[in-house]
């Protein structure tokens, strides 16, 4: 999908620029996913909605920097805008997390906002939603990945780098332009359990959840803004052993007033929620443990000796 304007698509690129060392040294990665809600129908029914999205795209860019300036552009799917940045021992996850938190409520007013300034209807119509997860990856140099199977990687996903080319000049010369890439299993999981996110909540993998329990104290309280609210088969994660799906939200109490009137009736996670039928954070060790993927975090851990 093309980008807004030029000047987004530039800045995008001069900060993968600047921090392509983070990717080429490889580690552990936060991703984070923003997409609009009900963009289809919306899309549908509103003639400008081309302005509609501009908007989104720069306040959400701008909002993440402004959570971190770390933040970097991954790429724009659709309505939805991915982002990456290199995690070390020195970042606070639990209040970077909660920063991602309040960024997405700024950005649901924001949303609602453009109702008021350019008498468009968007209150109760749109709104976002975000993910976020992580994952440990190597770097591949020129994507080499055809000769990856003779290298040794301390983990299962790459971060591979490409020239594309990106126009053709006249004589047949042609521009190019440095692209990286994030592949594998890990990666793949955010994509997979986006489909659970919700309004105005954060969507966090369990692999973040477990990071934020390692590294956080006990004023940060944690455990009441996480909530296991359901367990899901994915394709492709887990070898078929159902996947924890986890909601940030700044506070439960109440938690029903937070859904539309209607949604208990169309959805039904959204009506067991509303019944208060949700688990508690702390398992999240143990499923794990029990579902074999304990070794990928104590590796995130060691790297981020939390």
């Amino acid at each position: 999908m093309k980008m807004p304007t030029n000047k987004l698509t530039t800045a995008a690129s001069e900060q993968v620029a600047v921090k392509s060392n983070e990717l080429q040294e490889g580690g552990v990665y936060l991703f984070v996913s923003i997409d609009m809600v009900n963009s289809t129908e919306f899309k549908n029914k509103e003639p400008r909605w081309q302005f509609v999205m501009h908007q989104f795209y720069k306040t959400v860019v701008n909002e993440l920097r402004s959570v971190c300036p770390r933040f970097n552009v991954w790429k724009y799917i659709g309505d939805e805008v991915t982002f990456w940045r290199h995690v070390d021992a020195s970042d606070n996850l639990v209040y970077l997390v909660r920063g991602l938190h309040d960024a997405l409520a700024r950005i649901c007013h924001a949303l609602d906002d453009i109702e008021a300034r350019h008498n468009i209807r968007t209150t109760n119509v749109i709104s976002a939603k975000s993910t976020v997860w992580s994952a440990s990856a190597d770097f591949v140099r020129d994507a080499n990945l055809k000769d990856d199977h003779g290298l040794t990687f301390r983990h299962a996903n790459r971060i591979i780098e490409e020239d594309h080319i990106i126009s053709l000049a006249a004589g047949g010369a042609s521009h190019e332009s440095k692209v990286f890439d994030f592949i594998g299993p890990e990666i793949d999981i955010g994509f997979r359990i986006s489909h659970f996110a919700q309004r105005g909540f954060l969507l966090v993998s369990a692999g973040v959840a477990y990071l934020l329990l390692q590294q956080s104290r006990a004023i940060d309280q944690i455990t009441k803004h996480l909530k296991i609210v359901h367990f899901e088969k994915l394709k492709g994660v887990w070898g078929g052993r159902k996947y924890p799906i986890i909601w940030y939200a700044d506070n439960w109490d109440n938690v029903e007033s937070r859904f539309y009137y209607d949604e208990r009736f169309e959805n039904p996670l959204v009506a067991k929620i509303c019944r208060g039928e949700f688990d508690e954070i702390n398992s999240i060790g143990d499923i794990l443990a029990q579902s074999n993927h304990i070794e990928h975090m104590l590796g995130a851990c060691k790297l981020l000796r939390v």
